[in-house]
């Protein structure tokens, strides 16, 4: 760092903070993304539970 030059600190730290926030945004986007993902599985794993439900329970029988 160069103490002797302000303007030149500030770059440097501004280049720093711009850095910080792109790290940041994408760790949060890759947070975000795996929740999505989790939650789709969890979505997925309810409808294949379900559906097992579909195949033991009598539809026609139902409707009478």
């Amino acid at each position: 760092m160069n103490h002797h030059r302000p303007d030149l600190f500030e770059a440097q730290e501004t280049e720093e903070a711009l850095l910080h926030r792109r790290r940041t945004r994408r760790l949060l986007e890759e947070r975000f993304e795996r929740k999505r993902l989790e939650q789709e599985l969890d979505y997925f794993s309810f409808m294949d539970e379900d559906e097992s439900l579909d195949d033991e329970f009598d539809w026609n029988d139902a409707s009478k």
